[in-house]
């Protein structure tokens, strides 16, 4: 039946495009990505030595390939669609394969100045508004581990800080010869989930923004968004929320000299309504953030700064939603007599872990991956600087940063107390290629990052993690690389965590201590047969110790292989 439908999309393409390409004046075209993975992992370790319940060897992976089909007509019409055949390792004859529209999207032209897109669609505004947080741990990562993150990020669709979401967008700009340059507006709409017609309802999420450039000297924008449900019969939930931010941006740039000065500040109301309860919450709140950038180019070098403060009760869900569900058990030796709790190695290499849609609720998160703002930019309840050092992009041989964080909660949260964060990352990306004028890959990647957290009073808290980054590639002969990577995290002391109710407050606070060390080794080669098509093959090791936890430490070892084309 599979193998019959699939024929049958196929099919349909070569007859359209045959009939198209013969009538009117449209072009089509194709490209495709082609991957197999596999992996062959041991499970070894003090916690799995008395433990029978759990699989301490197995090998496992995919192999895919996606057809993108891309069809065009003249400059006001594109259709394009990707259509996934995708079987697990060990399949026979083919029995379990899968095939899936992955993609489907249209974009057109109404005229020169106004565009639309419809299906698939990517949804980025503000990091107040709606905006896909990074969960990366350090921005300055290996290339062997920055490989097995790629493709993570391509199964869920992970392109910079964009949601994909289904619905619909449309784009216009209107260009001005005197007093202002060009006023641009842009609007979306998306369901986020669907109606069942009793008691589910449509929950939509819509905004916009309307954006003026007066010159290249100054921008000014006003953004909207916002997340509702359609009600239908016998709805007992009933949920709204509503963002509206302003900013600006003012960008100086001379010879020696460039000032670049943002801010956005804006309100949120939150509504949420429970028949059978007969319950009623709402909240406002605001938020408002300012960061500064001074490039002294003769030095090579930017002077970052910034000041923020985040109400306890801003609520803006597709802001605030994480792309990683720190709820997901890893499909990586999921058990070891008891679930197996989430890793840095799985954060960086388990597909599954991550979510593709926006929640309304927080999730609880693990704050040993980011105590200051687990919920990104927009983590509600925050106030403070930060300030910073980059290299500026004219440096050659080096691209480097650090910053440095302190914050305070707003009110306190189970108490009269106020958390603390005090936060420094930053790291350096050498190239050694260009230092020593060789002509092939060298490149040293190091970075990490140290959070502490305190509260004084009854209930205390004293907590830090420390993480670290590092990598190095060098390219032995043309385009084969050979590869090393490490990657850590400890993390140690107490912290109180609390669950949120479906009105998103916090309750029942639990204290928890920490004493637990990750460390991930990883060697490999890489082939590169084009841009994007290489073959890799790596050895991974990942050692987790619990040390507050007798006997619960373990390791994993694991051989990966990619082969990856794309045409």
């Amino acid at each position: 039946m599979n193998i019959m439908r699939i024929s049958k999309y196929y099919l349909f393409i070569f007859l359209l495009s045959t009939n198209v390409i013969l009538k009117a004046q449209t072009e089509f075209s194709l490209d495709a990505l082609g991957r197999s993975i596999f992996t062959n992992n041991k499970l070894e370790g003090d916690s799995v030595v008395n433990t029978s319940s759990s699989d301490k060897k197995g090998v496992s992976g995919y192999v895919l390939f996606d057809l993108g089909t891309n069809l065009k007509y003249k400059d006001l019409l594109q259709a394009n669609a990707i259509l996934r055949a995708k079987s697990p390792f060990g399949a026979a004859f083919g029995q379990p394969t899968v095939f899936q529209f992955r993609q489907f999207q249209l974009i057109g032209k109404i005229n020169k100045n106004i565009n639309y897109e419809i299906g698939d669609i990517n949804v980025e505004l503000t990091p107040y508004t709606v905006f896909n947080a990074n969960e990366t741990f350090s921005t300055y990562e290996s290339d062997i581990f920055k490989n097995r993150r790629n493709v993570v990020e391509y199964e869920n669709f992970i392109f910079g800080n964009v949601w994909r979401l289904q619905g619909a967008q449309s784009r216009a700009k209107f260009d001005f010869e005197k007093g202002i340059k060009s006023i641009k507006v842009y609007g979306f709409g998306t369901r986020t989930n669907a109606t069942n017609n009793t008691n589910v309802a449509d929950r939509i999420l819509a905004g916009g923004r309307v954006g003026i450039v007066q010159s290249d000297l100054l921008q000014v924008g006003a953004n909207y968004t916002g997340l509702l449900d359609v009600t239908v019969d016998r709805v007992d939930v009933e949920y709204k929320s509503n963002v509206l931010t302003g900013d600006i941006k003012f960008n100086l740039d001379k010879e020696n000299f460039g000032l670049v000065a943002k801010y956005e500040g804006g309100l949120s109301s939150y509504n949420f309504t429970q028949k059978s309860l007969k319950v009623d919450s709402s909240f406002n709140d605001y938020f408002y953030d300012g960061n500064v950038t001074v490039t002294i180019k003769p030095a090579k070098i930017k002077l970052l700064g910034g000041y923020k403060e985040v109400g306890p009760q801003f609520y803006s869900p597709a802001a605030q939603t994480v792309r990683l569900d720190p709820s997901l058990n890893s499909g990586l030796f999921p058990t070891i007599g008891t679930q197996r709790t989430q890793t840095l190695y799985d954060r960086t290499t388990q597909e599954n872990l991550y979510n593709r849609s926006i929640n309304p609720v927080f999730y609880n998160f693990n704050p040993v991956f980011g105590n200051i703002d687990p919920y990104g930019v927009a983590t509600p309840n925050r106030r403070g600087f930060s300030a910073g050092l980059a290299s500026d992009t004219s440096f050659k041989f080096a691209n480097f940063t650090i910053n440095y964080t302190s914050q305070s909660e707003i009110i306190g949260e189970g108490t009269t107390e106020k958390r603390k964060f005090v936060g420094i990352n930053g790291g350096v990306v050498l190239d050694i290629a260009k230092l020593v004028t060789a002509k092939r890959v060298i490149s040293l990647t190091i970075g990490g990052r140290q959070e502490k957290t305190t509260r004084g009073g009854y209930s205390s808290i004293d907590f830090t993690t420390n993480s670290i980054d590092a990598g190095l590639t060098v390219e032995a002969f043309k385009k084969f690389d050979i590869m090393v990577g490490y990657k850590a995290i400890k993390a140690e002391g107490n912290e109180y965590l609390g669950s949120r109710n479906v009105f998103n407050q916090l309750e029942n606070f639990q204290s928890i201590k920490y004493d637990l060390n990750q460390n991930n080794y990883a060697f490999g080669a890489r082939v590169r047969f084009a841009d994007k098509s290489y073959l890799i093959l790596n050895y991974n090791l990942s050692k987790a110790a619990f040390n507050n936890i007798e006997g619960n430490n373990y390791a994993i070892k694991q051989l990966f292989i990619n082969y990856t084309i794309i045409f």
